[in-house]
């Protein structure tokens, strides 16, 4: 397999990697997911795990599993969990694949969605007020009045 650059934060371009790289990251991802929502026997592990992907090294030796907690406030623990069963969800995945090697794994929190709600929010920050003027605002809510013979249709209205 050729050598695949990264770039300074360490990802890779995802359109190079071959469907069999692809491939691996799902059946990673999906025996993970499986395995932790059947629980694990760790205090520290608590709320809501999701994972959000799987990066796996051009050689297949190891895998960065990106995941996202609910509640925030117990990603560090949860976090500290997961890396102490790393093991143990080593050989789930061992036991769980037909793979010659199994990856070593390496968790992470993924601040995407973080990053994506400060944007939101400061989106919200900058975008204009609506206007206040009752009229222009009753003109498009409100329903047509039946005043008129035909009960508010105007010629080009269909039935």
């Amino acid at each position: 397999m050729p050598f695949i650059p990264c770039d300074g934060a360490g990802e890779r371009d995802r359109g190079a990697r071959s469907p069999r790289h692809a491939q691996i990251e799902a059946l990673v991802s999906r025996v993970l997911r499986e395995r932790l929502a059947r629980g694990l026997n760790d205090p520290r592990v608590q709320g809501m795990v999701s994972i959000v992907g799987v990066d796996l090294s051009p050689d297949f030796s190891s895998a960065r599993v990106r995941i996202s907690v609910l509640p925030e406030d117990r990603e560090r623990l949860t976090l500290s969990g997961l890396r102490s069963a790393t093991r143990h969800l080593e050989s789930a995945l061992r036991e769980g694949t037909e793979l010659r090697r199994v990856p070593r794994l390496s968790f992470e929190i993924d601040e995407a969605h973080k990053r994506e709600r400060a944007l939101y929010a400061a989106l919200d920050s900058v975008r204009p007020a609506a206007p206040d003027d009752d009229d222009a605002s009753d003109s498009l809510t409100s329903p047509p009045t039946s005043d008129t013979p035909d009960g508010g249709k105007t010629p080009g209205d269909s039935i």
